[in-house]
């Protein structure tokens, strides 16, 4: 996480993947999936807007069909997209 991004004030970059740890080795039940990459980044435009940039690749460690995987995953997005407009106050 990185705050002031590249000097700008009240820019906001994050990144997330995942890591190897002994102490929560991977699974078969329930599958854990693995990110790749997740970051967003926010830019304020005024003192009541900003713009959000997000993007997210992970490897669900499942075969399932298409259909089936884009609705779960959209309802984690869209689980994040709430919390996070929770947090900003919208």
């Amino acid at each position: 996480m990185w705050l002031d991004y590249q000097g700008e004030k009240d820019c906001y970059l994050g990144q997330v993947h995942s890591i190897e740890h002994p102490d929560f080795p991977e699974k078969e039940k329930p599958v854990r999936a693995i990110f790749n990459n997740r970051s967003e980044y926010v830019k304020p435009i005024d003192a009541n807007s900003c713009k959000l940039y997000f993007t997210s690749k992970f490897d669900m460690k499942l075969n399932a069909l298409a259909s089936m995987m884009e609705g779960k995953g959209s309802e984690g997005q869209e689980k994040w997209f709430k919390e996070f407009s929770k947090q900003c106050g919208k």
